[in-house]
């Protein structure tokens, strides 16, 4: 299970302290696929960095199982990422002079996973998502929705627990990015894995277990698949290295927390 207990992040932008979370409380249960949803600025991003371990918590605490990321160090972080997390980018993220087969080795090679060993791994994923004719080829001679089966390869080279997954179809046709959305539930049922989708397309959420929206920094509370138990957890907006900030919802240090279903929000 993942849970997020009150976690904030803060950024520094010249003279301006951006929250970019304020107190956010979350559960994710083993084995659901849930879609985040929210219009650009909303907070999808921090939150999925915060996620997949990309980045820590000023404050409160973020677990996967017992391991709590706020208290890991950037070793912990490396660890937790490469034993337990697989990532899916919009724009594929593959190495372009390395073959199919070799772009999904890659996180192998970083586990210390011997030659032979990862090799044989690397064809039987690529099989598992359809792209074991293509294993010899370079990602300029694949299609999107193939350079984006072999990235869903890739990121079960570890064998995670979690598949993070940012705006996967964001690069795709729909007929192409469909396939990909029931690639990804199928890797889901099969293989009982948790999957988090980070998307701005609301045809996706048919495909998930529950949708989590985001909206002028905080998680909606109207409908039942919405939000965590109803509550509101309060998500100003920032990208993950505090370069980018949209202050229109009023996420600036000197703004009010948003109110949950349930009263006040965290500070």
């Amino acid at each position: 299970m993942i849970e997020v207990q009150s976690a904030s992040r803060t950024f520094t932008m010249g003279a301006t302290q951006v929250h970019a979370l304020r107190g956010v409380n979350l559960k994710i249960e083993d084995g659901e696929f849930v879609a985040i949803m929210g219009p650009s600025g909303s907070g999808k991003s921090t939150l999925m960095y915060l996620l997949g371990a990309l980045d820590k918590p000023n404050g409160g605490s973020i677990f996967h199982g017992d391991q709590d990321v706020a208290t890991c160090n950037s070793n912990g972080l490396a660890d937790l990422r490469g034993r337990r997390i697989g990532f899916v980018f919009q724009m594929f993220s593959l190495m372009p002079t390395l073959s199919a087969l070799e772009n999904v080795e890659l996180p192998m090679v970083f586990q210390r996973m011997p030659h032979a060993k990862r090799r044989v791994r690397a064809a039987e994923l690529l099989e598992l998502v359809g792209m074991a004719d293509r294993a010899k080829h370079l990602p300029k001679e694949l299609s999107g929705g193939e350079q984006q089966r072999v990235a869903i390869a890739r990121a079960l080279a570890n064998d995670p627990d979690l598949l993070l997954a940012d705006e996967p179809t964001g690069n795709l046709d729909s007929e192409t990015g469909l396939q990909i959305i029931e690639l990804l539930r199928q890797l889901n049922l099969e293989r009982g894995m948790t999957e988090i989708l980070v998307t701005h397309d609301e045809a996706l959420t048919k495909h998930v277990d529950r949708t989590i929206r985001l909206l002028d920094g905080c998680v909606s509370a109207k409908g039942k698949d919405e939000g965590e138990d109803g509550e509101q957890a309060p998500i100003a907006v920032a990208s993950s290295d505090g370069q980018e900030a949209n202050l229109s919802s009023g996420a600036s240090a000197s703004s009010p927390s948003c109110s949950s279903a349930g009263g006040a929000a965290h500070a």
